[in-house]
C-alpha cells in the first residue's frame, strides 16, 4: 500500500494492507467463491497460500494488463475481480455483484472517486484501471449492471479516504 507513504509508517501500511486483504478474502470465501490472488510479492504469495487462496503471478506488466491476462489465462468462464482496499466489503455485497453479472453479462461497482473497485462478468474482458476507470469499463460493456453499494464503493487509497473511513463503522479487525 505505497499510496499511503508519508501518512502511515511502513509497519502501519503493512498491517492495514494485511487487514484489508484478510477482509477481502473472508468476503470472497463467505460468498462461496474460490479466491485467486494476483501478485508477484513473495510475502503476499505466502500469506495468500496460507489463507487457502490460489496465487497467480501478476507478470509485472501493470494492473490492467495483469488482470486482463489472468482472466484470459486462468479464470473460469464466470469471474469476479475485487480489490483489497475496501474496508466495508462483505460477502453479501460480492454476492449481489455476482448475481447482477450473471443476469446481465457484466456488473461494475464504482469507487467513490470514479475508479472501479469490483467487476464481475463472463468471458474475456479488457481491464483499464486508473483514474476514471469506471467510465472506461462502462463504455466497454454499456449493458453492465452498475452496483452502487458503499460496501464496494468505499476504499482506502488516499489520506482523505483514510480519515473518512476512521469515522465509519468498520470491522474491529481493521487497525486504522
Amino acid at each position: 500500500m505505497t499510496r499511503l507513504e508519508g501518512i502511515l509508517q511502513p509497519k502501519e501500511r503493512r498491517e492495514l494492507s494485511r487487514d484489508l486483504a484478510d477482509l477481502a478474502l473472508a468476503a470472497v470465501a463467505g460468498a462461496n467463491m474460490s479466491p485467486i490472488v494476483l501478485t508477484s510479492d513473495a510475502e503476499v504469495r505466502t500469506w495468500a497460500t496460507a489463507s487457502g487462496a490460489r496465487v497467480i503471478a501478476d507478470g509485472g506488466s501493470g494492473l490492467s494488463a495483469s488482470v486482463t491476462n489472468a482472466i484470459s489465462e486462468h479464470a473460469l468462464p464466470d469471474w469476479m475481480v475485487t480489490h483489497a482496499d475496501m474496508p466495508l466489503v462483505t460477502a453479501d455485497a460480492l454476492g449481489n455483484l455476482a448475481e447482477a453479472a450473471w443476469g446481465s453479462g457484466h456488473a461494475l461497482a464504482p469507487s467513490i472517486d470514479g475508479g472501479t473497485n469490483a467487476i464481475a462478468g463472463s468471458g474475456p474482458f479488457r481491464f483499464s484501471y486508473g483514474p476514471g476507470s469506471f467510465h472506461r469499463h462502462l463504455a466497454a460493456v454499456p449493458a453492465a449492471a452498475v452496483i452502487s453499494d458503499p460496501a464496494l464503493a468505499i476504499e482506502i487509497d488516499t489520506e482523505m479516504h483514510l480519515r473518512s473511513v476512521r469515522n465509519l463503522p468498520v470491522p474491529s479487525s481493521l487497525r486504522l
